[in-house]
């Protein structure tokens, strides 16, 4: 695992997992409206280089919705994950990446 300061802006990283955000539906608790949960999960790709363009902060929590409020969104206590921004090409979006396999 590579430290913070050992990385720089623009350093290129053969990269195998990304992190994609899954969510699911649950049943609110108080038989009104619904949850919707919203989980980071590691997923694997083929090897791809990348080059690194800094660090981010990802939460799992859970959104509900008030017809008053809107969509409200409440992060885990626990659920807080460092990530790796990284981009493959010009042509595509920036993914995160976990740091464990850096």
């Amino acid at each position: 695992m590579i430290s913070e300061e050992d990385m720089q802006l623009g350093d290129t990283l053969t990269i195998t997992q990304i992190y994609r955000r899954r969510q699911r539906s649950v049943s609110n608790e108080r038989g009104s409206g619904y949850h919707t949960r919203k989980e980071w999960i590691v997923w694997p790709i083929k090897a791809r280089a990348a080059i690194f363009l800094g660090w981010r902060t990802l939460s799992n929590g859970t959104r509900e919705w008030e017809d008053e409020v809107g969509a409200i969104y409440q992060p885990d206590k626990d659920g807080y994950i460092k990530a790796a921004l990284v981009c493959f090409s010009t042509r595509e979006n920036p993914v995160y990446v976990p740091t464990e396999i850096l």
